[in-house]
């Protein structure tokens, strides 16, 4: 099952994240081949990070719960707020995944 994990930063958070941005993608590396997509979630203005979103494939809340729990941006205080919900996929269009990039331009 995909599981959406939905996570909001906290206020000013960009130092905190930006200390833990290596260990976080560490972390990520370690469920790639469960991952379906993540990625960073912006501000209007495309400036500043304001929370996470990961869709995954989990067996269950327990899992996404303990995937939660080890996530460094987690355990380190970056995320304000969480929401994790089971989903399916519809429409997917893997055109529009474009390159990653770091930051999107600036609006």
């Amino acid at each position: 099952m995909i599981w959406a994990i939905y996570c909001t930063d906290v206020p000013e958070s960009r130092p905190l994240r930006d200390e833990h941005r290596l260990a976080h993608r560490a972390y990520l590396k370690l469920y790639a081949e469960r991952i379906f997509f993540s990625g960073p979630l912006w501000d209007d203005a495309c400036y500043d990070q304001i929370g996470s979103l990961f869709l995954i494939d989990l067996n269950g809340r327990p899992e996404a719960e303990a995937f939660l729990a080890e996530e460094p941006y987690t355990v380190n205080g970056v995320f304000a707020s969480i929401r994790v919900t089971p989903m399916t996929k519809g429409h997917f269009s893997a055109g529009l995944s474009g390159d990653k990039r770091e930051r999107p331009a600036a609006v």
